[in-house]
């Protein structure tokens, strides 16, 4: 031992200072021993598991005390075990007080009264040899452990537990000698009539005392480790039990009279040899456990010649009981390695586990596929060649193992089995993978291992809950390019817990992707190199739109500069430079003119000072201001008086002009509270840019601004085959502000652009607090959307259930084959709805995190997303096709025109040239549109026949009108425009801004001056005045033929979305004054089960121009007539259903004149409803209006390119 150090026991070091002869105590160490027994005790024991030893091995006595041997003994040792010279009283004495002690120690503590309110009390371990005579007159005992003592009877006033409901005697000696042996337990135990649960377990018994067989009570029996031989056929007078624990026993059978037991559920048998099992189990209706080893029946084979036999199909196997397969409510059985080739017809049909490894088994019954509730098939290292299709009507398997057979291929059905999640298919003779698998999107586990497979289907990728794929040893020479879309791979060649994980490619003659790529234990590297290899190879990849939406100020324009230019716009490093540079030069410059007019004042006062010699005073002030021709105001000289000059001495005497906030809005660089800062302006409705990839995948991106001026606009621009990016603030988003930031958005696509696909980014990560929280906001983000999505579906599926009930009343009232006008109405809606639940937007359920500070965090990733996304044809279909080169060609011709937008005759006239004709020009003109080339309305009338082959100049156009900084464009002296183009007076102008920004009307010198800048001669002037209106975004005002007065206030173009007033009671008084006696009226309403869409009532509005000759507008509601008839549309909501109403009255003189009126009108209410794909709306109308075909329910057929 070293000198000077203290001994001590290693920590893994215990001993048990025991000593069941003695009972010596214990030490402190030996409290801390683990709970370990050979046999699992019982749960609802309160006994402390000890160590046991074997019975043939004992320890020697000094290991059993813990003390080490004497020569070894050291006086500085930690060991606090009793030493016999601190021993100063008797013998005796020390032996009692320690025993005492040590029945404290070992005494466990529990609950006082069970969950029935009745006593438990537990002499677990107390050494009595004697029930105690108090304990015998105790009442209202509910449960009672005496397990663990040296008790070998039990008294007859035992029959005083009335209520006694359990009672654990284990681990003691009773007596029975005899199978009629009473002097254990006597027989006035019989009188326990509540006792449910008896433990006798671990007594030695060589029988089992004739007095359990009267407790008919008895629910729980346990008599295992018991060497009794022979379960008596009595067993059957347990009518009740319904778990028997027969472990350890010496049983070769059951008795037949056990098929009494009617309510029995498990039998537990472990550690029996079973020969036999009684014919009468089946009987058994609720026994769904039969615990044993049903290897003891293969002694009947276990002959060599008779294995060989049996491996080789010479004779059948016929050892396993039949009554093994007739158990109606077995779970489980394990027939793991016992030798069988043939299975009998299987009548389990509550059987969940069915293990059959390890045997010669070449063929399965048909009856093991109708198991409904099987999870578990283990039909592993057998000779199995083939399964049948009936294995997809197994549908509840969770785990199937049937690796180490003969298999060839697996059946289509397997893709049935949706609730997969273990497939072992390794060590086989497969070929190729059944398309199917691409189902089982439950699947953590595939094991391919070890098979003849020379690819792996595309479908696999499909798998996007796997874990776990071994391809291990299979003739694999590349993999398939989309193996990325597998996230749930996250390891590769790895282990967990001794088990293959992640994705496993040894032994595989692999090309692609190269040896340096796959051997790796990250996927990422391999995924990374397939997504490029995927981008590569992807052919004929067109130019695809991406709609960047989200709210003002969100960040999106640093996202689109970020991708196009691959660097921060706004980073904080350049920020900062900018910042110090500008403060620098702010001071520098500041101290040379400080030094400068120090020189100014020094020379004024010599000036001064001369002439105040001369007396001239006139030509004094001259001087100065010839000397202040910088521009620098340093004197101050009044008008009234010139012989009054001030000079100021210092800088600071003098009041800097204020910049307006237009200036400083203009400014690039503003310096505010001392600090250079960059301005951004706001998007202005679209900016478009093309961005084309690394790896060549090419973007028309649209970033739509995020004000709300801009929303009228929008479904112009809208296209459900573009990908739509929504960005919110990732920094500040809540719960609470979901709507605000990614709600409105989504509801948006919802309506105008149902299926398309849609990308979540937040931005401003980098003011996240810190990454934990950044997942967080994630997860709620995903949480909030899938909730909006799925209250958005089960809005459609109650106005679907309201429709078809609609319907069959409508059936009830014409006949189950009739049809009118309404109910081919009600039918199409049908069937808008059926499609908008069917085909929902695709939203990505990951959502992307970036920032736009230096190396923009988060963007690469994105990008990777972006690029897979586009080549995914489910997503995109329409994206990879093959284009005629003569389409290009005739691309290149269009953007060669100078006109603003050309006519569809001159479309056809230049497409003749290059052979495009008929549906060819069509499919040429959508697919330039999808590309974003040109902007051609084929659905909306009158637009269709409109081509707009510079689709920023329709921007600009717009742009002109809907704009959100009106507020400093109307600056009279700023914007000279209004006084040279418009020539405006200050009175006029004015007004003319008060009418258009309350009312929305535009007069002919306001829009001049709106489209100043694009130099529009006056045929063109008109052209675009006859255009805008066909977009139901504003609508024009017919110019009176003579002129009155000045026309700054009068309204040429008319923008319904800034009318600001809403109707109130003067307009239905007005309306009811203008309703003469015998006057006919005619009503109709649109109901929009959901909410109306922002903007749609405007674009009713506009479109509306068509019809009426005089009109006067309001917010949400327009009073116009015709040339004969007066016309009241108003929007309000129903308040039981919640459901927006547009109501329509129509007043004339006869009825057929408002009945045409009524045509026309519906006709052009239902042409802009129509175009907004996702709204479902129904018309309520009088049924004569129906019957005579005066409502229009479809909207008018778009113009077709007929064949020239």
């Amino acid at each position: 031992m070293i000198k000077g150090a203290k001994f001590k026991r290693p920590p893994h070091v215990t001993f048990k200072h025991e000593d069941s002869q003695n009972g010596g105590p214990k030490s402190q160490k030996a409290k801390k021993m683990s709970d370990f027994e050979s046999d699992t005790p019982r749960k609802d024991s309160p006994r402390r598991a000890k160590v046991r030893t074997s019975d043939s091995i004992s320890p020697p006595r000094s290991a059993r005390h813990g003390s080490p041997p004497k020569s070894g003994r050291s006086k500085k040792s930690n060991d606090k075990s009793p030493s016999p010279s601190r021993s100063k009283k008797s013998a005796s004495s020390d032996h009692s007080a320690k025993s005492a002690k040590k029945k404290k120690a070992v005494t466990m503590k529990v609950p006082d009264l069970t969950e029935s309110g009745l006593k438990k009390r537990v002499f677990t371990g107390e050494g009595l040899t004697v029930v105690p005579v108090s304990l015998l007159h105790e009442a209202n005992i509910g449960e009672l452990y005496l397990n663990n003592n040296n008790l070998r009877t039990l008294p007859p006033d035992i029959k005083r537990w009335k209520s006694l409901q359990k009672l654990d005697i284990s681990k003691n000696g009773i007596r029975c000698a005899r199978p009629n042996d009473f002097s254990g337990l006597p027989m006035e135990m019989k009188e326990l009539t509540n006792l449910e649960d008896l433990n006798i377990s671990e007594c030695n018994l060589p029988y089992i005392p004739p007095v359990i067989w009267r407790l008919t009570s008895l629910k729980v029996l346990d008599i295992s480790r018991n060497k009794i031989n022979m379960l008596p056929s009595e067993i059957g007078n347990l009518g009740n039990l319904i778990s028997l624990n027969l472990k350890h026993t010496n049983l070769a059978t059951l008795p037949p009279e056990i098929a009494y037991c009617q309510d029995l559920e498990e039998i537990l048998m472990w550690g029996n040899e079973i020969e036999t099992l009684p014919e009468t189990l089946p009987e058994m209706p609720k026994l769904h456990t039969l615990a044993f080893d049903y290897r003891h029946f293969c002694k009947l084979v276990d002959q060599t010649y008779m294995e060989n036999y049996l491996s080789t199909g010479q004779i059948k196997s016929k050892h396993i009981p039949m009554v093994v397969f007739e158990l109606p409510a077995m779970r489980c059985l394990d027939l793991e390695n016992t030798k069988i080739n043939n299975l009998m017809e299987i009548y389990n049909i509550s059987l969940r586990e069915f293990n059959l490894s390890h045997n010669f088994i070449q063929t399965l019954p048909m009856s093991l596929y109708t198991l409904n509730h099987l999870v578990f098939l283990d039909l592993s290292f057998n000779q199995i060649s083939s399964l049948p299709d009936e294995l997809g009507n197994v549908k509840s398997l969770i785990k199937l193992r049937a690796s180490n057979n003969k298999l060839q291929q697996i059946p289509s059905t397997i893709g049935q089995l949706l609730n997969l999640i273990e497939l072992d298919l390794g060590a086989n003779q497969l070929q190729t993978l059944p398309s199917s698998i691409s189902y089982l999107q439950t699947l953590k586990t595939l094991i391919i291992c070890e098979n003849k497979l020379t690819t792996l289907p595309d479908e696999i990728c499909d798998l996007s809950g796997l874990e776990t794929l071994d391809a291990t040893s299979n003739s694999i020479a590349v993999l398939p390019m989309k193996l990325h879309q597998l996230k749930g791979l996250t390891c590769a060649h790895s282990y967990d817990k001794f088990r293959k994980c992640g994705l496993w490619l040894y032994n595989n003659p692999l090309v692609q992707p190269p040896p340096e790529v796959w051997r790796t234990e990250k996927p990422a590297k391999i995924f990374e190199y397939l997504k490029k290899l995927a981008i590569i190879k992807t052919e004929n990849l067109q130019r695809q739109k991406m709609l960047v939406l989200g709210e003002s100020q969100c960040g999106k324009t640093d996202f689109v500069w970020g991708l196009v230019q691959g660097k921060s716009l706004m980073a904080e490093k350049e920020r900062d430079k900018i910042r110090k540079k500008m403060q620098k030069l702010k001071e520098e410059k500041k101290e040379k003119e400080k030094i400068k007019n120090k020189k100014v004042l020094k020379e004024i006062k010599e000036i001064k000072d001369k002439m105040d010699q001369d007396g001239q005073p006139k030509e004094k002030a001259e001087k100065i201001r010839e000397i202040n021709s910088d521009g620098k105001t340093l004197v101050k000289i009044n008008e009234n008086d010139e012989k009054d000059v001030t000079i100021h001495d210092h800088l600071d005497d003098f009041t800097p002009v204020e910049k307006s906030k237009e200036e400083v809005q203009e400014d690039e660089l503003v310096v505010q509270n001392g600090e250079v800062s960059v301005t951004l302006d706001k998007t202005r409705f679209i900016e478009q840019t093309i961005w084309r990839t690394e790896n060549s995948v090419e973007f028309v991106i649209n970033d739509f601004g995020g004000d709300p001026t801009y929303k009228m606009c929008f479904p112009i621009f809208l296209d459900s085959k573009s990908m739509v990016i929504v960005m919110y603030d990732h920094s500040a988003y809540t719960s609470d502000s979901h709507h605000e930031m990614v709600g409105q958005w989504l509801e948006l696509l919802n309506t105008h652009t149902p299926g398309a696909v849609v990308k979540l980014v937040g931005t401003k990560a980098d003011l996240c607090e810190d990454d934990e929280i950044k997942e967080a906001t994630c997860d709620i983000v995903q949480r909030e959307v899938e909730k909006q999505q799925k209250c958005h579906l089960e809005n459609l599926q109650k106005q679907l259930a309201q429709i078809q009930t609609e319907i069959e009343n409508q059936k009830s009232k014409i006949g189950e084959n009739g049809s009118n006008d309404l109910m081919q109405h009600l039918e199409s809606e049908k069937k808008k709805l059926e499609g908008l639940i069917k085909h929902p937007i695709q939203i990505d359920r990951e959502v992307s995190v970036i920032s736009s500070v230096e190396g923009l965090p988060g963007v690469s990733s994105l990008i990777n997303q972006i690029e897979l996304m586009a080549i995914d044809t489910k997503l995109f279909p329409h994206a990879q096709r093959r284009i005629p080169d003569h389409w290009n060609k005739f691309k290149v011709k269009l953007k060669q025109e100078k006109s603003y937008y050309l006519r569809l005759k001159e479309v056809k006239d230049m497409a003749l040239t290059f052979d495009i004709k008929g549906e060819s020009l069509e499919e040429c003109l959508m697919y330039l549109h999808d590309i974003g080339e040109v902007l051609w309305f084929h659905d909306i009338p009158g637009m269709s026949l409109i081509l707009f082959h510079k689709p920023r100049l329709l921007v600009d156009f717009i742009t002109t009108i809907y704009r959100h900084d009106f507020d400093a464009f109307f600056n009279y002296h700023r914007n000279k425009v209004f006084m040279s183009k418009g020539n405006f007076d200050r009175k006029h102008f004015e007004a003319s801004v008060e009418i258009f920004l309350n009312h929305g009307q535009v007069s002919r010198p306001m829009l001049n001056c709106f489209w100043f800048y694009h130099q529009l001669d006056y045929e063109q002037f008109h052209d675009i005045l006859v255009l805008m209106p066909l977009l139901d975004i504003c609508y024009s005002v017919p110019e009176p033929p003579v002129p009155l007065g000045s026309n700054a206030c009068t309204p040429l173009l008319v923008v319904p979305w800034y009318s600001q007033k809403w109707a109130g009671q003067d307009l239905d008084n007005h309306w009811q004054d203008m309703l003469p006696q015998g006057s006919k009226v005619m009503s109709f309403a649109y109901e929009f089960p959901g909410q109306l869409p922002e903007g749609t009532f405007e674009r009713i509005s506009a479109a509306l121009q068509e019809v009426v000759i005089t009109r006067a507008d309001w917010r949400d509601a327009i009073l116009c007539t015709t040339e004969n008839d007066k016309i009241l549309l108003s929007l309000g909501s129903d308040n039981k259903t919640e459901a927006d109403i547009l109501s329509v009255t129509v007043q004339g003189n006869d009825s057929d004149g408002v009945e045409s009126v009524i045509r026309d009108l519906t006709q052009t209410i239902t042409d802009v409803v129509s175009r907004i794909r996702g709204l479902s709306w129904k018309i309520r109308a009088q049924q004569h209006l129906w019957d005579h075909h005066n409502i229009c329910y479809t909207k008018k057929s778009k113009s077709k390119i007929v064949k020239t």
